[in-house]
């Protein structure tokens, strides 16, 4: 596991140096894909990570590359305030490093803005000017504690510092009690400070900080279990295609999934699949940083029970897509009228005519008659696609809008039909006609 989060890790930065190189390049469609791509799949994926720093620059360049405008105007206004922001942020530090030091703790505190990224989508959310963003500021206090008093110095240090500045109980996000599925730890609130301005406040020990800083990987480093893994994967899991493409898919996600997310085709013919060197089937749960080779055969097509392997919404629909196809195309082999004569010579053997009285009811024509259990008032009809006789082995198949077809057990569509719609299966046989 380890080994694919460093497989994650390592596309992530070579992302973040391909942004940094395009932004010494002019405006292009691929520049916009690039960043667009980034903000919604390679983002993403540096958050449930928890590698805050790599995610916050690939937001920040993708809007550079996508909305300019926003980004420069965002820019503009930091920076001409920047100033203002520092000499802001060290009136806000200065009584908090006196009471800290006075209690005996060994710490840092940094003050930075909020991301250009962030403060775009607070103002959008907040339909606000750059000036009125509810909490421009953040600053981070990081502790020196041993681990088993980091919660308890944490707790101790917010007390201290409500103590100074009134805080916004709706603002507390504690997750120390409750980390984050990917490890982060850390302990924020937001409080009133100089000249009324809200600024959020980050409590954390410096493993936490590690932690927050590295990602997933430094929490293994720190904890050595594997929990966190199958947290980060609850929701989904990233994989790579043989030339290194990225794609995310649900968590549970099958080999049979990811190669419908290639191609239908691809899917459609799917029997396994060869990761990092080694064979897996199609039924194979898919792990961060696999790269996935799918293999493929003409001869495999779709079966009902492959909608019990694959969890993605776009592998079940192609797989209900090609049985609903292929059910058609058996309806309408079976649709096809045959021509019966209405008059047949006494010595001839006679075919079957299609019954028009329902279940139950004595077939007039023939000395043999057909009887299907438990199914009286359905209409039967011989299946043109085998043509069943009298004395052949056969079984009845409920259709959609045509009743009961009657098909030879050794029909070239029995297989089919057994394995994909085994509940519509009826038995049937030949049985004596009944007398009058």
């Amino acid at each position: 596991m380890e080994n694919s989060t460093h497989i994650l890790y390592s596309i992530l930065q070579d992302r973040l140096a391909l942004l940094r190189q395009l932004d010494s390049e002019g405006d292009s469609p691929r520049r916009r894909h690039i960043a667009k791509e980034t903000s919604e799949l390679h983002a993403p994926l540096a958050h449930r990570l928890g590698l805050y720093q790599i995610k916050t620059e690939m937001e920040d360049l993708a809007l550079k590359f996508t909305d300019y405008d926003t980004y420069k105007y965002i820019a503009r206004a930091l920076n001409e305030k920047r100033s203002e922001r520092d000499a802001y942020i060290e009136r806000f530090i200065a009584p908090l490093q006196q009471k800290l030091t006075a209690e005996g703790f060994t710490f840092t505190i940094k003050g930075r803005p909020k991301s250009i990224h962030s403060i775009a989508h607070k103002m959008q959310a907040q339909r606000c000017d750059v000036d009125r963003i509810y909490d421009l500021f953040a600053i981070r206090i990081i502790l020196d504690s041993p681990e088993d008093r980091e919660k308890q110095d944490c707790w101790q240090v917010y007390s201290l510092i409500t103590d100074i500045f009134p805080p916004n109980p709706k603002r507390l996000r504690d997750w120390l009690s409750v980390p984050k599925s990917n490890g982060y730890e850390s302990l924020h609130t937001t409080v009133l400070g100089p000249d009324d301005r809200w600024v959020e406040v980050q409590i954390r020990s410096r493993r936490m900080d590690e932690v927050a800083e590295q990602g997933v990987a430094a929490h293994w480093a720190y904890k050595g279990v594997k929990e966190h893994q199958s947290r980060i994967n609850d929701q989904a899991v990233y994989v790579f295609t043989p030339t290194g493409d990225l794609k995310r898919l649900p968590a549970g996600a099958t080999v049979l999934d990811f190669a419908f997310s290639v191609h239908t085709e691809v899917g459609r013919h799917c029997t396994g699949a060869r990761i990092q060197g080694r064979m897996v089937p199609i039924r194979h749960l898919l792990e961060n940083g696999d790269q996935i080779e799918i293999l493929t055969s003409t001869t495999q097509h779709p079966t009902l029970d492959w909608l019990s392997v694959v969890v993605s919404h776009r592998a079940k629909n192609k797989i209900r897509q090609y049985l609903n196809e292929q059910e058609a195309k058996l309806e309408e082999a079976n649709g096809e009228k045959r021509e019966v004569k209405e008059e047949e010579p006494a010595s001839h053997e006679p075919k079957i005519r299609r019954p028009s009285t329902p279940l139950g009811a004595p077939l007039e024509t023939k000395p043999m008659t057909l009887e299907v259990t438990d199914l009286n008032g359905v209409d039967l009809h011989p299946a043109s696609c085998c043509n069943p006789q009298p004395g052949d082995p056969i079984f009845g198949f409920v259709s959609v809008t045509k009743g009961i077809r009657i098909h030879r057990m050794d029909c070239p569509n029995a297989a089919f039909m057994h394995q994909n719609y085994p509940y519509r299966i009826i038995p049937a046989k030949w049985t004596e006609k009944i007398k009058k």
